[in-house]
């Protein structure tokens, strides 16, 4: 189960990110889109771009959650969002 705590650290992370980026971030994690490809052609985006804003914002929510984000995974969006960050991070 997520925490409360860390649901709402990365609701918070998400609206601080470029329009462009947190577009990106709700495709990947919350709509259901994982596919980087898929975004891509849904946004008419070359595939590098979708690449860059979304290493870009995991880069900023990284920054936000700082070192101390707990992890529980469960398969709950803002869960996933924590595993792949914290899997970025290392």
């Amino acid at each position: 189960m997520v925490r409360i705590d860390d649901d709402i650290r990365v609701r918070e992370a998400i609206t601080t990110l470029p329009k462009e980026q947190a577009q990106v971030i709700e495709l990947s994690f919350f709509a259901g889109q994982a596919a980087q490809c898929v975004i891509a052609m849904e946004l008419g985006l070359p595939l590098g771009t979708v690449k860059s804003r979304l290493r870009l914002a995991m880069a900023r929510i990284r920054a936000a959650l700082g070192e101390d984000a707990s992890l529980t995974i469960v398969h709950h969006p803002e869960a996933l969002l924590l595993a792949y960050a914290v899997r970025c991070r290392r």
